[in-house]
């Protein structure tokens, strides 16, 4: 749907995502990210290219097709992530979210004029009382 709706590419690395897992050489085995061995592989043909040498293309990505690769690290990909399947209330599936509401209006008071300069007061001259 991604491709057909054009926004990911045909082409290698771009039509590929990093699917959070790596090749772990201590344990000479492919791991999710959090450590978990990795049992089930869906390879493309003639993967992992890297057989015997995976050391040099430890990074685990899958394809537009659904196949999986091994890749080297200097390529970027898109990531997937996993989540609990819970939306944001109110939101529909696959629907961006709305935008904020728009703030309130500010009503500005008018600002009072400055008040009239008070004449000072006479003072009686010494004496004259």
């Amino acid at each position: 749907a991604a491709e057909a709706a054009g926004k990911l590419s045909k082409q290698w690395p771009a039509n590929t995502i990093w699917l959070g897992g790596q090749w772990n050489s201590a344990s000479e085995q492919w791991e999710w990210d959090d450590g978990t061995a990795i049992e089930e592989f869906n390879w493309a043909d003639g993967q992992p290219s890297a057989h015997k040498q995976q050391d040099t293309e430890p990074w685990l990505c899958m394809v537009l097709d659904g196949h999986m690769h091994d890749s080297d690290p200097p390529y970027e990909f898109g990531v997937m992530c996993e989540t609990d399947g819970k939306l944001p209330e109110g939101a529909a599936a696959g629907a961006p979210s709305p935008p904020p509401p728009p703030p309130e209006p500010v009503t500005l008071a008018p600002t009072p004029p400055p008040p009239a300069p008070v004449a000072p007061a006479p003072v009686a001259a010494p004496g004259s009382r």
